[in-house]
């Protein structure tokens, strides 16, 4: 499951299903966020995915917003 909290262009959102059908078929194309153990993916300068439970749903976020949920 994707969830998209800000308005992303087209080519952005399809980047994002393209590395996480990379994920989801075994490839490791995450990194792993310690102490909270989120996994992080870096799409663009500007855009990351973000998971909070092990990679079952992920949110496509500015890396702005990102940097303030890695840190709550």
């Amino acid at each position: 499951m994707l969830t998209v909290t800000s308005y992303a262009s087209e080519s952005v959102i399809c980047k994002a299903f393209t590395v996480l059908s990379e994920f989801y078929s075994g490839k490791k194309v995450y990194q792993v966020i310690k102490p909270k153990h989120y996994f992080s993916v870096h799409i663009t300068y500007r855009w990351r995915l973000l998971s909070k439970d092990n990679g079952r749903s992920w949110e496509l976020m500015t890396h702005e917003r990102y940097n303030n949920q890695c840190r709550i």
